[in-house]
């Protein structure tokens, strides 16, 4: 069976799907972090795993924008198919999206930091257990609380 890429259209509609999901399980949990304790002790069990739930999912949604798995659509995968066609725009030339996709590269090499501990997390414990995890858990919940204190700090 042939598979046809997508469209630029498609993966973009695709991707800010993913932003605008991960971005509201961000807020969501921001906001329950910030409410006031006396609401947030009439249900400790209820929205300590909602802020928890809140955070992982908006770490894969995350972790998808950027997934290393081959074939994934992903924003490496959007900025190879604007590449492709730099000449084929209708509001840019091919040198000012070539411009435009060298710049995406640079701000997202910025954000390998960010980007490997997303990952990391990921791989270790939201999508696979690892099992390093499984035998100290009180190591990735102290790896956690130093790289992913306050995430919405650098959102």
């Amino acid at each position: 069976m042939t598979t046809n890429n997508p469209t630029i259209s498609e993966v973009l509609n695709s991707l800010k799907h993913e932003v605008v999901f991960g971005k509201g399980y961000l807020c969501i949990a921001k906001g329950l972090g910030e409410a006031d304790p006396v609401v947030l002790g009439t249900a400790n069990t209820f929205f300590g795993l909602t802020v928890e739930s809140c955070l992982q999912m908006s770490q894969m949604f995350a972790a998808k924008l950027y997934d290393k798995t081959k074939g994934a659509v992903t924003v490496k995968f959007l900025l190879q198919e604007a590449a492709s066609q730099a000449g084929m725009f209708k509001y840019g030339t091919s040198q000012e999206v070539s411009a435009d996709i060298k710049e995406a590269e640079v701000r997202i090499a910025g954000l390998g930091t960010i980007l490997k501990s997303v990952q990391d997390r990921r791989n270790e414990s939201l999508a696979h257990l690892d099992p390093n995890t499984v035998k100290d858990p009180a190591g990735l919940a102290k790896r956690r609380q130093t790289d992913v204190c306050r995430p919405w700090e650098t959102v």
